[in-house]
């Protein structure tokens, strides 16, 4: 057995015995197996040849979808005409005809983490730095800005469409599993919005009849830090 290809938390059952020198010795392993999954309701593809995939803008009329995205990092934005353009394009406001009817079939946009740039010297504030006042405050109104950009995002394309938000490692949550919501007094504009959700991390769902279900992403990442897999599966 290679210990690289294992992961603190995997449940493994072992098939061994004690040796004299008082060491389990392995002579067989298995794992749980993975639960039942429902099938997913089938797309009718009767009209289409055998093999041929639906293309994303055909029979817009009968589908419906939900949109996933991330790293956003307002305040640190290098793409903010990519992230304006998307905001539009939610909003039925960028794009063809056509296009402009494939965002009205969003059901729903997922926001999963990394929402809010990192503030490079936040951590110098954190610890109590010896500079000037000067730090705390640059570090708090660069903060303070990059919430606003991102709540003024989220009250536009929440007009289209209900909206989930998943904090992220850098957004501000707790830094452990499970992350809990982003504190709703953060973003006094969505007090009243109802279709804003801030949820946790791992953040599960269910619409029209489908089961979602989900992480930011820490979990994969810390996992690839010790493990040496390279995209092997047995």
């Amino acid at each position: 057995m290679n210990p690289a290809n294992f992961v603190t938390g995997v449940v493994i059952a072992l098939k061994g015995r004690i040796t004299t020198n008082g060491l389990f010795e392995v002579k067989d392993y298995t794992y749980p197996g993975v639960p039942s999954i429902e099938s997913m309701p089938q797309i009718d593809q009767s009209d289409y040849k055998q093999g041929e995939n639906l293309s994303l803008f055909e029979n817009l009329e009968n589908r419906e979808f939900v949109a996933f995205i991330s790293g956003l990092e307002f305040g640190n934005m290098k793409e903010k005409l990519a992230i304006e353009i998307m905001a539009k394009f939610f909003n039925g406001q960028y794009g063809t005809k056509e296009e402009r009817f494939l965002n009205s079939r969003v059901l729903r946009l997922i926001i999963a983490g990394n929402s809010i740039g990192d503030e490079k010297d936040i951590d110098m504030v954190i610890k109590g730095s010896y500079r000037t006042q000067d730090l705390n405050e640059k570090v708090y109104n660069n903060l303070s800005n990059s919430i606003e950009m991102f709540e003024d995002f989220l009250v536009g394309v929440s007009q289209a469409c209900e909206v989930d938000v998943i904090p992220g490692e850098n957004d501000i949550s707790g830094a452990f599993f499970p992350q809990q919501p982003l504190n709703v007094a953060l973003f006094p504009k969505l007090l009243e919005n109802e279709n804003i959700i801030m949820s946790t991390n791992p953040h599960k769902f269910e619409l029209k009849g489908i089961k979602f279900l989900g992480t930011s992403g820490q979990n994969i990442k810390d996992m690839s830090r010790f493990q040496d897999m390279n995209g092997k599966t047995e």
